[in-house]
């Protein structure tokens, strides 16, 4: 099944090539980076969420992807839970909206420690080098191991992914919503 045109939706810096990295390398697709558009680093609580959709919903009509990814709902950081409840406003299936799938993702020190549990339901084969290049221009955000945004953590995560899904390496994904 093809995802289409993607459109990744990021708090921060750094969070779409983690959530979805590998996928993009692989597929294709662009990048919104919510703190891009002004809005302060985990301070987004301070703005009208429909400030947030609105954006949101420029960037979707603009690109008009098939496919949205974004931060799961259960995120420990607030700016992700935040960013999450925007996209699935912006992502409501009307007519003729482009939308057809909303995924959600997983950020390494963020998803982990939320509430409950993560349950991915898709997974897209990646090659793990190509997440990491993705990667490299946010080195100062990288840890050292045994933190869970170590290089070590996010290649066994991908490599376990990809366990799961009879893969060698895979990025998962919660499915929010799936219209064929």
């Amino acid at each position: 099944m093809s995802l289409g045109k993607i459109l990744v939706v990021g708090s921060h810096h750094d969070d779409a090539e983690l959530m979805a990295g590998g996928t993009l390398a692989r597929l294709g697709g662009e990048i919104l980076v919510m703190t891009d558009l002004g809005f302060e680093d985990q301070k987004f609580d301070k703005y009208p969420i429909l400030v947030l959709n609105q954006k949101i919903e420029e960037k979707i009509a603009e690109y008009q992807p098939e496919t949205v990814i974004t931060h799961w709902w259960g995120d420990a950081n607030q700016d992700h839970a935040i960013v999450n409840k925007s996209v699935n406003v912006a992502c409501r299936p009307t007519p003729g909206h482009p939308v057809k799938r909303l995924l959600f993702g997983e950020v390494l020190s963020s998803t982990e420690w939320g509430a409950p549990a993560f349950k991915p339901t898709y997974f897209v084969r990646i090659n793990f080098l190509d997440k990491l290049t993705a990667l490299k221009k946010y080195e100062e955000k990288m840890r050292h191991f045994p933190h869970p945004r170590s290089t070590i953590c996010l290649e066994s995560l991908a490599r376990y992914r990809g366990a799961s899904a009879g893969l060698n390496a895979a990025e998962a994904f919660e499915i929010g919503r799936w219209i064929d």
